[in-house]
């Protein structure tokens, strides 16, 4: 009888046994625990944090249920807007840009939504973000959305007072003037009643 020795592919990882190492077992909890911290990290990068700045320079909030400071803006059609114009009201405040295409994909949900609101009723106040006021324009023409409240935000000074780190995001406030969510990307009509039907429980909290 011929001894054979077995041949050893080298590319192979080896675990090793209780005699030399790790074990075929120890691996396996290993890489289920660093799957689980992978995981735990994209889900905080996902849902951000409850003190994330928006951009170099901006304040510290949390996401919600903090209140929001009254602003003045221009419109489009070169009215001075300010929040506690809409006091009493539901105000959903959303932040977008021409160049931002889930901004572009959500506004035909702002306007069916706002043809569907009485006159006294819930607002959209769409603050644009760093575009001029004609490319604002050209914007909803090209779009051809009507019915939506838009602000200019030149500076991106009011940008800076909420946690926002990308576009699009919607602020929801309620009648006296409290944050209460926060939608961070594309907003459908959907969802804008949802929260709304959201607030006054979280009002009453």
């Amino acid at each position: 009888m011929t001894d054979e020795t077995p041949s050893i592919d080298r590319n192979e990882p080896i675990a090793q046994d209780r005699s030399g190492g790790f074990s075929p077992a120890l691996l396996i909890i290993l890489l289920i625990a660093g799957l689980g911290l992978l995981a735990a990290g994209a889900m905080l990068a996902a849902n951000d944090t409850p003190n994330t700045p928006a951009r170099d320079g901006a304040a510290v909030r949390p996401l919600r249920d903090w209140q929001a400071d009254d602003f003045t803006l221009t419109s489009l059609t070169g009215e001075q807007v300010s929040l506690s114009d809409y006091a009493g009201r539901p105000v959903f405040l959303n932040f977008w840009a021409e160049w931002c295409e889930p901004c572009r994909r959500e506004f035909p949900a702002f306007a069916a939504f706002m043809a569907e609101q009485p006159a006294n009723g819930p607002i959209i106040l769409a603050v644009n973000q760093g575009d001029s006021a004609e490319t604002a324009q050209a914007f909803l023409d090209e779009m051809g959305i009507s019915g939506v409240t838009v602000l200019l935000d030149s500076d991106l000074e009011l940008a800076n007072d909420y946690p926002a780190r990308n576009l699009p995001a919607t602020y929801v406030i309620d009648p006296d003037g409290f944050v209460r969510f926060a939608k961070y990307g594309e907003v459908t009509v959907e969802e804008l009643y949802t929260y709304l039907d959201e607030l006054e429980p979280a009002s009453r909290g």
